[in-house]
């Protein structure tokens, strides 16, 4: 029926090979009627296929149908916290699970997501990403060819600087049993065409992977990745979050996706290699399952966190200098006259970005190279002209004296048991989270009786009360919202844990309106605007993201959030900190630094007040567990190509937006009523 080979080049593509070749009469490609009708009962799921031996993860209705057509005996469950699966046997009696996320990572009920609840319930042995894919080189990979993730990409976390972008994402093999594998991955698979002669469908077992938020289909930003990923065979968008789940469950995992398009303008000239793509993929897929000799030794995943350790408590060393006879950590008392926010650089390692280590008069120099005090780059006049008018500070404030700003050294150094923290603070009534060390701090420094605690699906978090009693837990996570430690990953982990009644996202900001909102100033998420999620063609930006307001009691509570509280500044006439109850946070994987990228988000997103990292992957795993949330961010810079200058006011932000949520949570009153987290 069509050519036997396809150009190198797209545009050469062969006019015969407009249609994908017919798939063998033997093969039936299921559609949407042929599923089940009905519901089959959870506990009837669970006695013929739980734990199942695999579960495929796909996002698009071809996917989800191009894997179920190699399963028999099919099932449909629903279980409260999964929604609807798919469940099988394939042709060796392995017990198969097939379920559908939303497109992406960071989005509710996105990859991250899904996944990241799926593993407990269902047990698998390993997760496998299922789909179509664009190619990122004609000459690696054509229409119809199937890719195997040998490496995976997260493409999407970045710092874009005056200088170009600093890629902080990560580039990773699968774990050890399926790297091993996939080597042979396509041995004794024949691709399940009419004629083998149309098509000769290659399996790229050496696959690259990039995964990100967008639906790529634009020629110039195609040729900008292949730029920055020069090893790229591919682009998708689940396989991060997949990533990121299956990272913090320690589970297998893989990707294997058909080539679809070539995300150069053109995918709808190809759309009908969609299904065809994704039926390759899920034949290879289903190909690989049948061996089954190969995953005998395989464990399922287990879950053991719930299991009572009455074994002694973790503990880790302390830090440099500190005293293991120490007093707890408590805010309130009464310190030096002198003391500022100036976290030490002893987090993780890795993980400080410029600026996050401040001695107490907030200079920070990391990113001047000689040492020299920063300078301002007078990239943006605007910029400038507003940190002019904020009475010419180069350095924030000082803070009232009576306030001490924990350091890292001030924290407890060693870990209390969980059965003691469970006794003693669980459920919590707050979480807050943070992902920079200046941050954990300033919330820190706001709680009494700090204690901190280990738990094995959450990793450590730290306890306390604040003025009015209530139960606050903190905990960091990672840069971002789909990192393998990130917001998402966390959140979605933390609450059934801890069970809050919200969680309120705690640090600093970039400011992308100088009008609205200065140094210092505190950003509150009246609206949170997911902006990576978008499709880019060649005429433009489709958005695909949210724009949302908090869940109904928060969204009510926020609007008079700033009431009676003053800034605690040692002279409040040296600033005067503006409470934006009413703003709208940009969140999504950029740590944004650059003027021009800055100009292009002020012009797609013109009622921006500013920009963050962490709020999408909280509103996500918020969003799956139906918790109140919110964002609280105060403003340390204008990510317009000059961090540096501004860096000391990253801690000092952190204070404000840190102040601001204490202010706010001593007023008990009214959160008397609030629901903790309930698991159904």
């Amino acid at each position: 029926m069509a050519s036997t080979t396809q150009a190198g080049e797209r545009g050469n593509l062969s006019e015969s090979i407009r249609e994908p070749p017919e798939l063998r009469e033997t093969l039936k490609v299921l559609e949407m009627k042929d599923l089940p009708p009905k519901t089959t009962p959870w506990e009837d799921i669970e006695k013929k296929f739980l734990p199942v031996d695999f579960l495929l993860l796909t996002a698009k209705e071809c996917e989800h149908l191009s894997c179920l057509s190699f399963l028999d005996d099919i099932k449909m469950g629903c279980h409260p916290k999964l929604g609807p699966v798919n469940f099988g046997f394939n042709s060796s009696k392995l017990k198969i699970a097939v379920i559908r996320c939303s497109m992406g990572s960071s989005s509710p009920g996105g990859s991250t997501v899904v996944v990241k609840e799926a593993v407990p319930i269902l047990r698998p042995k390993a997760v496998i990403c299922v789909g179509y894919c664009a190619s990122m080189d004609e000459k690696k990979a054509k229409l119809g060819d199937v890719i195997v993730s040998a490496k995976l990409i997260t493409c999407a976390l970045n710092r874009v600087g005056e200088n170009g972008i600093e890629e902080q994402g990560e580039i990773v093999p699968p774990q050890q049993r399926m790297a091993k594998l996939i080597k042979l991955a396509g041995a004794g698979w024949k691709a399940p065409l009419k004629n083998p002669e149309d098509l000769k469908v290659t399996v790229r077992n050496d696959g690259v992977l990039l995964s990100g938020p967008t639906v790529l289909d634009n020629p110039e930003l195609k040729r900008e990745l292949k730029n920055r990923f020069r090893q790229a065979t591919a682009i998708e968008m689940e396989g991060e979050g997949l990533y990121a789940a299956a990272h913090n469950h320690g589970i297998e995992w893989l990707i294997v996706k058909g080539v679809s398009d070539f995300g150069d303008g053109s995918k709808s000239a190809t759309d009908s290699w969609r299904p065809f793509a994704s039926v390759m993929a899920a034949s290879l897929v289903a190909h690989m399952l049948n061996d089954t000799i190969a995953f005998e030794k395989w464990r399922h995943y287990e879950d053991n966190s719930d299991v009572e350790d009455d074994s002694p408590s973790r503990s880790s060393s302390s830090p440099s200098g500190s005293d293991p006879k120490r007093k707890k950590a408590t805010a309130g008392e009464s310190y030096a006259e002198d003391a500022q926010p100036g976290p030490s650089n002893q987090g993780e390692p890795g993980s400080i970005r410029p600026g996050d280590k401040a001695p107490t008069t907030y200079k920070d120099n990391s990113d001047v190279e000689d040492g020299s005090p920063p300078q301002s780059s007078g990239s943006d006049p605007e910029r400038n002209k507003a940190i002019a008018g904020n009475l010419s500070m180069r350095e924030p404030p000082k803070l009232k004296e009576k306030l001490r700003v924990l350091e890292m050294e001030d924290l407890p150094p060693t870990t209390t048991p969980w059965k003691d923290i469970k006794e003693k603070f669980l459920p919590v009534d707050f979480l807050l989270l943070t992902a920079k060390e200046c941050e954990l701090v300033s919330c820190l420094s706001f709680l009494k009786d700090i204690e901190r605690g280990y738990e094995d699906k959450l990793g450590h978090a730290y306890f306390g009360f604040n003025s009015s009693k209530l139960k606050i837990a903190v905990i960091r996570c990672s840069k971002g919202a789909a990192a393998s430690s990130g917001a998402i990953v966390v959140v979605q982990g933390a609450v059934p844990i801890l069970r809050p009644k919200a969680v309120i996202c705690v640090g600093y900001c970039a400011s992308l309106d100088e009008k609205k909102a200065k140094l210092g100033d505190v950003i509150v998420s009246a609206k949170l605007i997911t902006y990576a999620l978008v499709k880019v063609r060649k005429d433009g930006i489709e958005e695909r993201g949210h724009v949302v307001p908090p869940q109904q009691r928060m969204a009510k509570l926020i609007n008079d959030v700033g009431a009676g509280w003053k800034a605690p500044l040692k002279k409040p006439k040296d600033l005067k900190v503006t409470v934006r109850s009413d703003g709208e946070l940009l969140s999504g994987p950029t740590e944004l630094d650059n003027p021009e990228l800055r100009r292009k988000l002020k012009k797609r997103f013109p009622r921006g007040t500013a920009i963050e990292m962490e709020g999408e992957g909280l509103y996500a795993a918020a969003h799956n567990h139906g918790i109140e949330w919110l964002v609280i961010k105060g403003v340390s810079d204008f990510g317009d190509g000059s961090i540096s200058a501004t860096s000391p006011w990253r801690p000092f932000a952190s204070v404000m937006a840190a102040s601001l949520v204490a202010h706010m949570l001593n007023d008990s009153n009214v959160f008397e009523k609030w629901p903790h987290y309930e698991s159904k």
